[in-house]
């Protein structure tokens, strides 16, 4: 399996391959369903994601030969999907068909808030300005997202300076309160929202300990990206992560996001009408304030954005579309990159993910509606904050 083996590169925590291959393996390999089903019960998660004297798992062999069957159920019993065998490459990418390389996406009935919010109780964005950090509120026509002037000027370095000192401050004293360390909230978190009876709860558990033994900040990431209950959990307690994303931020400059992601929203018309309102009042920022899952397809983060009544209020279908002219230190890309040796950080290859983290900073560019669709597109532009700014913040509160 796999192309010309430049490489025998062996992956990341994987250790040293087996000195024979396994039962599971030739039976994966064989298209034995039978076989593969009488030992996934009789295995442990370490024994089904064994790499085998060939450098592939046995995942690897089912995706590779086309065993459409034995590759579900692989996946239902514990086996990672973002291992890498001696050639780099995962089981999605030595799929041997678009059928296999499907099984590989996540669960459609699952998955329709991963890129997307409901603009009536979940909004990812927040309308602010400087006032906001000396605790002045201006109105705005909607109360949902509070909003803020900066008296018509565009906002100067030193602005950005001060609140982006601010968010730091928040995020740091905000996680102290709960835990003063860091991973042991985040092992409640998991604890409290990833039961033994979940499907991914081996996956998530192994995860959580190369993030803790290993200090391995992607698998932290790729925790969050799994399809459980953690993702919610964290999204509604950001601080503890938001601390352990910036103070690591160095050590992942190479997926600093340059681009054109999207997202999907839902929205009603009073919300629309808040962003309409930011354009036409120069020095208004946009703030994410939550983990935001974002695509660099626009129709995965379309498709997300259903039509879907909300209340008494008349929804419409929006795509966000988010503009970083510069490389972002707060936009993760966590796609797979060959050609710099940089696997896929997310438990799904095929989202094209790039994580915004909270605090990211952006302006309102236009407001589009299509006639025919009725659909609208809100554009933004990110404020590049450069990463001096963010880690200088970012010690001063740790001293």
């Amino acid at each position: 399996m796999g192309q010309t083996p430049s490489t025998t590169k062996l992956p990341k925590n994987a250790g040293p391959p087996a000195s024979k291959p396994s039962e599971l393996y030739l039976a994966c390999r064989n298209g034995d369903v039978e076989k593969v089903k009488q030992l996934v019960a009789q295995l442990n998660t370490a024994d089904i994601n064994r790499l085998e004297p060939n450098g592939s798992t046995s995942l690897h062999a089912a995706s590779f030969y086309g065993h459409k069957a034995i590759v579900t159920m692989l996946l239902q019993n514990g086996a990672k999907s973002w291992m890498r065998n001696k050639y780099e490459m995962t089981p999605y990418e030595e799929a041997a068909n678009d059928e296999i390389r499907s099984l590989f996406f996540r669960p459609t009935e699952t998955d329709v808030n991963r890129f997307v919010d409901d603009g009536t109780d979940n909004i990812c964005l927040e309308l602010m300005s400087e006032k906001k950090i000396e605790e002045t509120i201006n109105s705005v026509p909607n109360g949902m997202i509070n909003g803020y002037k900066n008296s018509g000027k565009k906002f100067r370095n030193e602005d950005i300076q001060l609140i982006v000192r601010a968010q730091i401050f928040k995020y740091y004293l905000t996680s102290l309160q709960r835990s003063n360390d860091c991973a042991r909230e985040l092992q409640r978190i998991l604890k409290d929202s990833v039961p033994s009876s979940h499907p991914d709860f081996e996956k998530a558990h192994s995860l959580f300990d190369e993030y803790c033994s290993l200090d391995q900040i992607e698998s932290l990431i790729r925790l969050y990206t799994l399809e459980t209950n953690f993702y919610g959990a964290l999204r509604s307690n950001v601080e503890v992560f938001a601390v352990e994303m910036y103070s690591k931020l160095q050590t992942f400059k190479d997926r600093f996001f340059k681009g054109q992601p999207y997202r999907g929203l839902t929205m009603a018309t009073k919300d629309i009408d808040e962003y309409k309102w930011a354009i036409d009042n120069p020095g208004t920022l946009i703030e994410i304030k939550t983990l935001t899952s974002t695509s660099v397809d626009p129709k995965k983060a379309y498709h997300f954005a259903r039509s879907k009544k909300t209340g008494n209020l008349k929804p419409h279908r929006v795509l966000c579309e988010c503009h970083f002219d510069h490389p972002c230190s707060t936009a993760i890309d966590l796609r797979c990159d060959t050609n710099r040796n940089l696997p896929c950080w997310s438990a799904y290859e095929d989202e094209a993910e790039i994580l915004v983290l909270p605090g990211t900073l952006f302006e309102v560019c236009d407001v589009q509606r299509e006639a025919d669709t009725d659909r609208y597109t809100i554009i933004l532009r990110n404020i590049h904050v450069p990463l001096e700014i963010i880690l200088q913040a970012f010690k001063e509160v740790e001293t």
